[in-house]
């Protein structure tokens, strides 16, 4: 299993701040560099949520990840059903 890297729209997301970044490396960095679209754009995001929209976004991910009904869902999660039992010859009679 892996990760999934989310963000709100307009995030800002680095360890240093645009201008540190400059005048350390002493070039000028691609506008919108930092903020989320940037980030998704350029793969080191998976999605932007709205924050209103974060609580059932995750609910949603982490239900389909666990074979789990999304909370408040009437329906019944995914079955993975295995190989009948009575087809291995361990189990013939």
């Amino acid at each position: 299993l892996g990760d999934i890297n989310t963000a709100e729209p307009g995030a800002r997301a680095g360890f240093a701040g645009p201008n540190i970044i400059e005048q350390t490396i002493r070039q000028k960095l691609p506008k919108g560099f930092q903020r989320a679209e940037f980030l998704l754009d350029h793969g080191a995001i998976d999605m932007i949520i709205p924050r209103h929209e974060m609580r059932d976004t995750l609910a949603s991910l982490l239900s389909k990840f666990t074979n789990q009904p999304e909370p408040g869902s009437t329906l019944e999660p995914d079955v993975i059903i295995g190989p009948d039992a009575t087809d291995d010859p361990a189990f013939a009679e």
